[in-house]
């Protein structure tokens, strides 16, 4: 017949595809144990003298009980109970197909990412780019001895255009529905060490009509490892060129040991114990990446160290005390942005510097978090300033105390170290001054207690200005310095600005004086959040006092400081607007 041409009613039922393997066999890197074929509809095929032959299907097809295992290990890859594809219409010339649904029931995927990170899903179909074309041969069924002829194509077949000609899907696609039911997909991952391995059961879903212009609606619910759920929503388009989606998903109860492989390589550390949460969002359109990431980690414990030449160098641990709460949870935020088109774009790449940037911010400027926690954006809490000379909170060290505290009650895994520092310019002037003040109240002092009156605090003590100077020539005279004295041997009376210069040049203000007074301004710091602030003590460190804005005690400024505790933050890390006399604090 010329040209050749036919219809046939097909209606096939049960044909078993395990004899048919020889014919497709060079084509997969898998066996297939089980399966069989049904089919019910019209066939029409035409082949004219000229041009390419035409083929259209319209009906029915399924492969029920579906089962194919790897060449090399014979272990499960794919399997399925039932895969439908209804209401088909397919013809070949233009090309042209829809699908009024498929319909994919209780399946099962072995999914692997090798020790050299690739996923076997990827190596199914051989890779037959070095110049094998079987397309002479798929032209029709050929028997198994017919596929020599196949390698004699003619070289206008072996010319045609490669893949990515025909990479894009035909824009007469139509796929009315997809629908998913009691899906297995079982994970490993023999990329990291320890290897990963997750069991996602359960999964049923849906999606609605897709085509080139058109994005289905995504739906799909499961369970992760019998314990956690994930659940995805929106919307997605894989016919479209560009790929778009829009996607939003919620996984919950997650337990993050079963991830310790994963933090053991990047992180640095395992885990022992803790729950995962996630809500993300994704959204790709014209090959442009946008996510929101919602994360929470709850009761996360980091075990052993792990050594990982990947494992970012950063103190974690402190950081993760940083942003674990009073509860143990950690609620961060992580957006993601970038090309598809970028050689360098990967998802988990991105992923993991968001991390460490979140790491490196929160270690780097703790006491803005703490800020932020207590409800006191902008205050610089890592320092406590005092008046020169002064021990004493004033309101506005008291302000910074109880913002200190709160956020301190809310992350109880951190400690505080507190370190007092003394000016030796205008503390050591202060201190002089402090102490003349102190010994002319101390005479009145005296002499209200001989007079029967109760005795005061002496810095509650007030000095009114018409008896300053009587009470300023009773400490003069009772200061143990030398002092002018008249012919007869008396000492002689002074002036007033006289006796103040000559009391302050005796008054003792060293180092150890200094020393005491950094500790003393620590100690009141220590006291109000331990008592006030309600903080346990044991959180509450009061490091070795310093003198100067830089050096340890007993050191002018500048001197070299000591290093901090690996993972604290640096006690001498205060702006350069914060005072000398002060104290600083650092976490840790």
């Amino acid at each position: 017949l010329r040209p050749l041409a036919g219809t046939l009613r097909v209606a096939a039922r049960d044909l078993v595809i395990v004899p048919l393997q020889p014919y497709f066999t060079e084509y997969v890197n898998a066996l297939v144990s089980s399966g069989a074929v049904s089919a019910d509809g019209r066939l029409r095929f035409a082949v004219p003298d000229r041009g390419a032959p035409r083929v259209t299907w319209k009906g029915r097809a399924s492969i029920a009980d579906f089962a194919a295992v790897t060449k090399e290990a014979s272990s499960e890859l794919l399997r399925w109970k039932s895969l439908a594809f209804e209401q088909v219409d397919f013809d070949s010339e233009p090309l042209t197909v829809d699908i009024g649904s498929i319909a994919l029931a209780s399946f099962y995927a072995r999914v692997i990412l090798s020790a050299e990170g690739r996923l076997n899903l990827r190596d199914v179909l051989v890779d037959r780019s070095a110049g094998e074309a079987p397309a002479a041969g798929a032209a029709a069924l050929p028997s198994p001895a017919a596929e020599p002829a196949a390698a004699g194509a003619p070289p206008a077949v072996a010319s045609a255009p490669p893949a990515p000609a025909s990479a894009a899907p035909p824009r007469n696609l139509r796929v009315g529905g997809v629908q998913l039911t009691d899906g297995n997909i079982d994970f490993s991952d023999f990329f990291v060490k320890p290897n990963y391995s997750a069991n996602l059961t359960g999964m049923n879903g849906q999606i609605s009509q897709i085509t080139p212009g058109q994005a289905g609606d995504l739906e799909l619910r499961g369970r992760i490892d019998q314990t956690g759920s994930v659940q995805i929503l929106g919307q997605v388009n894989p016919l479209a060129d560009p790929l778009f989606l829009d996607l939003k998903a919620d996984a919950s109860d997650i337990d993050l040991p079963r991830l310790s492989p994963y933090s053991g390589k990047y992180v640095g550390y395992g885990i022992e114990k803790g729950k995962l949460s996630a809500k993300v969002d994704y959204k790709v359109e014209n090959r442009q990446l946008t996510a929101e990431n919602n994360i929470v980690l709850d009761q996360l414990t980091f075990g052993e160290k792990v050594e990982s030449p990947d494992a970012i160098k950063l103190p974690v641990l402190f950081a993760v005390s940083l942003l674990k709460d009073r509860n143990g949870v950690i609620d961060v935020n992580l957006p993601i942005s970038g090309s598809l088109d970028d050689p360098k774009f990967s998802v988990g790449g991105i992923v993991l510097r968001i991390i460490s940037n979140l790491i490196v911010k929160v270690v780097t400027s703790p006491f803005t978090l703490l800020a932020n926690l207590a409800g006191a954006g902008g205050a610089e809490l890592s320092w406590i300033g005092f008046d020169p000379g002064r021990s004493t909170l004033d309101a506005t060290a008291l302000k910074k105390l109880e913002a200190v505290a709160k956020a301190l009650n809310d992350r109880p895994g951190l400690k505080l170290d507190l370190a007092g520092r003394a000016d030796p310019a205008a503390d050591r002037d202060a201190l002089r001054k402090l102490a003349l003040e102190r010994a002319v109240k101390t005479q009145k002092l005296k002499e209200t207690v001989s007079g029967g009156s109760d005795s005061t605090a002496i810095d509650q003590l007030r000095i009114e200005p018409q008896e300053y100077e009587k009470y300023l020539a009773l400490a003069w005279r009772a200061a143990k310095f030398d002092k002018p004295r008249n012919a007869i041997g008396l000492v002689r009376s002074q002036p007033r600005a006289e006796m103040e210069r000559m009391m302050l040049a005796h008054i003792e203000a060293g180092d150890a004086e200094l020393t005491r007074l950094a500790s003393d301004r620590a100690q009141q710091a220590k006291d109000w959040l331990e008592t006030t602030g309600k903080i346990p003590g044991e959180r509450l460190f009061i490091a070795a006092p310093r003198i100067g804005g830089g050096g340890a005690a007993g050191a002018d400024d500048g001197a070299p400081v000591a290093r901090p505790a690996p993972g604290a933050t640096p006690a001498t890390a205060a702006p350069a607007a914060a005072p000398v006399s002060r104290v600083d604090l650092s976490l840790k």
